[in-house]
């Protein structure tokens, strides 16, 4: 492009940021005619570096996102090696941070291409550099970039994987929380890295007292958002090999438990350990046996399932619930559901009510053999609750209930109908008549 012509494109990105319609969608329009020119990709570079508005740096970097790729060949190797250095001198000496962050995404498709060809040797250095700024900003969008590498170009990345470890795990203990976060997303990153090696399964173990650290960090700042990120991201590991998680299992599954029974937090932070633990009871059920974890674990959800909720909080504890039920063998579930039971059966509070027939509900299926054995003491609770609890929710769990009992406690469910079914017509005629 001439001096004219960049004066012209300096204009019109100029004119895609006003807020008159019109005027923005002419100069939308001469912004895709421009961009089908390679000409434009140092253009774009001259505005990035020497704008003095951020706007347009950020929509200039916008630009170059998306249509590099398209020129990125066309270009001569002098032009390249200019965008790259152009490119990591602004996220060096960029002060915006939305500009940044899109200067980062232009590194990032580029980098896709580039470093697997061995055409930017220079760049996984540059960004490790980064990491060791003394600038939050720099340490964060080198993470994030990194980030970006491994889920790109996995290959390449996968040969620095005890470097990457590292350079991580320092991310997970940096004092700026939004390195932190930018650190967790790399960790899950380099998780699809992972091959079946011991040295990287030490390696990610090494990453789960990290990341507790960083939850537990962001629930007494209130970052309950980051922390909720965290546990998705201990979820993938336990989803993993046993030989990573197993022994840091007793640590992770205490603090989720910690964590599942602070009622000072809201509860969708809470279900997520209730939702790990639950993850655990289906992947790891004899580890969790052989540790004597699964009591706690079943108390855990037990309590959580009887707090007050609102009405689209969802029954996932519940589900979970089921899960182990159904994993975990009936002799290390049933003992501790039915303490659950007798505790808050009686209770004068609804919500224990409702949570103790649930309990004995989902486990009816998965520990049918051991329920059959004590339903002659569970029914007199189920049935008094049917028919005379002054709870809508608490009578309409116990026919779940009993709808789960006779579906899968058969035959002594049968054989105690005379104990049953005068309460059951009861409480339909009850509600015919309510609904006439």
């Amino acid at each position: 492009m001439d001096a004219q012509q960049k004066a012209e494109l300096s204009v019109t990105l100029a004119q895609a940021l006003v807020t008159d319609n019109e005027v923005r969608q002419q100069a939308e329009e001469k912004i895709k005619i421009a961009a089908k020119n390679p000409a434009i990709v140092p253009a774009l570079l001259e505005f990035l570096h020497s704008s003095p508005e951020p706007p347009v740096r950020h929509l200039a970097a916008l630009i170059l996102r998306k249509r590099i790729t398209q020129h990125w060949m066309k270009l001569g190797r002098e032009v390249q090696d200019q965008a790259k250095a152009v490119l990591l001198d602004n996220i060096v000496k960029e002060t915006t941070g939305t500009v940044r962050r899109a200067v980062s995404d232009v590194v990032g498709v580029i980098a896709k291409h580039a470093v697997p060809a061995g055409e930017w040797p220079g760049l996984l250095e540059f960004l490790h550099q980064c990491t060791q700024s003394s600038q939050e900003e720099h340490r964060e969008v080198a993470l994030v970039l990194f980030c970006s590498l491994a889920e790109n170009i996995p290959d390449v990345l996968s040969g620095h994987f005890t470097t990457l470890q590292g350079i991580f795990l320092r991310g997970l203990g940096d004092s700026a929380p939004s390195v932190r976060r930018a650190a967790l997303n790399s960790v899950m990153a380099l998780l699809e890295l992972t091959g079946n090696s011991e040295e990287e399964y030490k390696l990610v173990r090494d990453l789960v007292h990290p990341i507790v650290q960083v939850t537990r960090a962001c629930l007494e700042t209130g970052d309950e958002e980051t922390a909720i990120k965290a546990f998705e991201m201990l979820n993938e590991i336990v989803e993993g090999p046993s030989k990573i998680i197993n022994p840091v299992l007793p640590n992770l599954v205490q603090f989720c438990l910690e964590v599942a029974g602070n009622t000072t937090l809201d509860l969708n932070t809470r279900q997520m350990p209730v939702e790990l633990l639950g993850q655990l009871g289906v992947s790891k059920p004899k580890q969790l046996v052989r540790m004597k974890l699964i009591g706690p674990v079943i108390t855990a959800m037990c309590m959580l399932s009887a707090e007050p909720r609102p009405e689209d909080f969802g029954d996932d504890d519940f589900q979970i619930l089921d899960m182990i039920g159904q994993h975990v063998a009936a002799k290390h579930v049933t003992g501790t559901v039915l303490q659950f039971y007798q505790n808050a059966i009686g209770s004068s509070n609804f919500n224990e009510r409702r949570a103790a027939l649930s309990s004995v509900a989902v486990v009816a299926e998965g520990c049918a053999e051991m329920m059959r054995k004590v339903l002659k003491e569970l029914l007199p609770g189920v049935m008094s609750c049917l028919t005379s609890d002054a709870s809508e929710e608490v009578r309409a769990m116990s026919a779940f209930t009993l709808s789960q009992f006779a579906m899968f406690l058969q035959p002594e469910i049968v054989n105690m109908h005379a104990a049953v079914l005068p309460g059951a017509y009861a409480a339909a005629f009850r509600i015919h008549y309510s609904q006439s």
